[in-house]
């Protein structure tokens, strides 16, 4: 009677395999923007073939016991592997902003050049929000599967079934309202520098941290007793103890990795990042809360923007003010994006952040530590990282930028700087971003009534739709150019 009990379960797992495996093999017919989200598909599929496999060699075994917790195991696993067919099926070409996915990825993969192989999977969701899961999928599949390996000693794991995925494997997803709002897509580069902050935030780090703190900590922890008459030594003070560390070593490392991830975003977009920055930071209303387990201990938006513009300054070699004629003709759009930048630098003036986080000892304390890491951070960054390669300056940037800008003007997409017909070249996807922002920050304020705010609205809409394209054709005109070299 168990044995049928099981036999039923097998049939269960094997159906969930098979559904799996099925409808990874209808996603295949769609197109996609790059090949990962198809060699993520292909190694579920390979991934259900192996699982089935297992599954049918262990019911051979006579200890029944084993049978159901192996069959348990491989069930959750199936279950678990199944998740991913939902970030393959929202990766389908029509949902992307499908014209810069290859220019992203190569971005990327540029930018983390000592990750050999690496492969980036850009999906659109629902939820608002720009997001990387940090969790390297190759590496989970190889883990989970591993073990299971022993029951085909002539197998390999990695020539069969992980084939597809020769290097690391990462998901980044971006809000479905925003597909065609390129601009907003420089916060992608924030998204990136979560791979750096992972890297560079080590349990050692941590270890220090707790260690550099621990004297101010007995300090809070003694006022607190004062304040609720809590007695010395006991276990109550013990708790309190673990609460606080718990929580600083938690909001310490919230913090650094949002603003290291900042750092990076500056780096690699420049002005750009700055604009998308101040933007979102509009949808809060131009709140700078203090860092609580309420809003996972995220930094306070004027601390983000302040952190961005200071590597401009230090970096940038003078963006701003914006000097006349540098990107425009007409003296009236450089001081609309002068302006643009005086409100941002005023945003950023404002003290409500160091006020809130200073009137609170702990988070004092904590951003005290951080201030000091983002120091070593930077120079680690733009040294260790070679991030100082790909850094955006305001000399190579404001080059052939005012052409750039003189195409979207005239409603040409902005993908390439032309001297003559000989002498032309394809502008980088970090021009192209950059010009369209400032193109857009140029825009004077919008009159009153309906009619002006949809034209505004269709003088945005061409923008994006121009500035895909331009990604678009200059990635593309890339390509043919470095083929023609190989010959």
């Amino acid at each position: 009677m168990v044995s049928t009990s099981i036999d039923k379960y097998i049939l269960e797992i094997i159906s969930r395999a098979k559904a799996s495996r099925d409808v990874c093999e209808k996603l295949l017919i769609y197109n996609f923007s790059t090949e990962a989200p198809k060699k993520l598909a292909k190694t579920i599929m390979r991934i259900c073939d192996f699982l089935i496999r297992v599954v049918i060699l262990i019911r051979q075994s006579n200890d029944e016991n084993i049978k159901l917790e192996l069959f348990n195991v491989i069930d959750k696993i199936i279950q678990k592997v199944g998740e991913y067919i939902k970030y393959v099926d929202a990766a389908k070409f029509e949902r992307h902003p499908w014209s810069i996915v290859p220019a992203f990825n190569k971005l990327i993969r540029r930018v983390m050049g000592d990750i050999p192989d690496l492969q980036i999977m850009l999906f659109p969701q629902w939820k608002y929000n720009y997001q990387i899961y940090l969790m390297d999928i190759r590496e989970d599949f190889y883990t989970t599967l591993k073990e299971l390996f022993d029951f085909f000693p002539g197998e390999n794991i990695e020539s069969d079934v992980l084939k597809d995925m020769k290097g690391s494997f990462y998901l980044i997803s971006f809000p479905t309202l925003e597909r065609k709002n390129i601009l907003l897509h420089s916060l992608i580069g924030h998204e990136v520098g979560h791979l750096f902050a992972a890297k560079y935030i080590t349990q050692e780090k941590k270890n220090l941290f707790s260690e550099k703190v621990s004297e101010k900590t007995e300090e809070i922890i003694k006022e607190k007793a004062q304040i609720s008459n809590m007695p010395e030594g006991g276990f109550e003070e013990y708790i309190v103890r673990q609460k606080i560390m718990q929580y600083s070593i938690y909001c310490w490392t919230r913090g650094l990795e949002e603003l290291l991830s900042d750092i990076v975003n500056a780096i690699l977009f420049g002005p750009a990042a700055l604009f998308a920055y101040y933007e979102m930071y509009a949808q809060v209303g131009f709140r700078s809360d203090a860092p609580s387990l309420e809003n996972k201990c995220y930094p306070p938006w004027n601390m983000r923007l302040r952190v961005v513009l200071d590597i401009l300054e230090k970096y940038g070699k003078e963006y701003f003010p914006l000097k006349t004629e540098v990107l425009f003709r007409d003296n009236v759009k450089t001081d609309m994006v002068n302006q643009i930048f005086n409100d941002i630098k005023i945003r950023i003036d404002e003290k409500d952040d160091s006020e809130s986080i200073g009137n609170d000892k702990t988070l004092k304390m904590i951003y005290e530590q951080i201030d000091e890491e983002l120091k070593v951070a930077t120079d680690y960054f733009l040294g260790e990282y070679s991030l100082k390669e790909h850094l955006v300056t305001s000399d190579e940037l404001y080059q052939n930028m005012n052409k750039l800008i003189d195409r979207l003007e005239n409603d040409i997409p902005p993908n390439e700087v032309e001297g003559s017909i000989d002498d032309r070249k394809p502008a980088t996807m970090i021009e192209i971003i950059n010009a369209a922002w400032f193109y857009k920050m140029s825009w004077p304020e919008i009159e009153k009534g309906i009619d002006a705010i949809n034209d505004r609205y269709n003088k945005r809409d061409t923008m994006n739709n121009l500035t895909l394209k331009a990604i678009e054709y200059a990635d593309i005109e890339s390509d043919y150019l470095v083929h023609i070299k190989k010959g």
